[in-house]
């Protein structure tokens, strides 16, 4: 048996982390691991009330990898009607995680 599991944003429209898939990975997995940026946290505390988050994180059972960067596409329009799509990494740097967990 596995003792942890991995949690990425979801594709598409909708919650960004599925809070069922959450909920059953800490059932059957020792540890959950959560990657994702700021979008990601608000999404979670937003469905999750945040002393059950809290005591999770203190208890190790869920971990957070916060990601500064971002990967994403960016579409650019040409002359002929077509659209260039580019893979592009961005980040933000007034949400980094230290500026956020100090003004908490």
């Amino acid at each position: 048996m596995f003792d942890s599991i991995i949690y990425k944003n979801a594709i598409g429209p909708g919650p960004l982390i599925d809070i069922g898939a959450l909920a059953e990975g800490l059932l059957f997995y020792g540890r959950v691991a959560i990657v994702g940026n700021t979008g990601t946290i608000k999404d979670i505390l937003a469905r999750v009330p945040p002393f059950i988050l809290l005591s999770l994180l203190r208890d190790g059972r869920i971990e957070f990898h916060y990601l500064a960067d971002q990967t994403g596409v960016s579409t650019t329009p040409m002359s002929n009607g077509r659209s260039l799509h580019s893979l592009i990494r961005f980040s933000s740097p007034q949400h980094n995680r230290e500026g956020r967990a100090s003004s908490i």
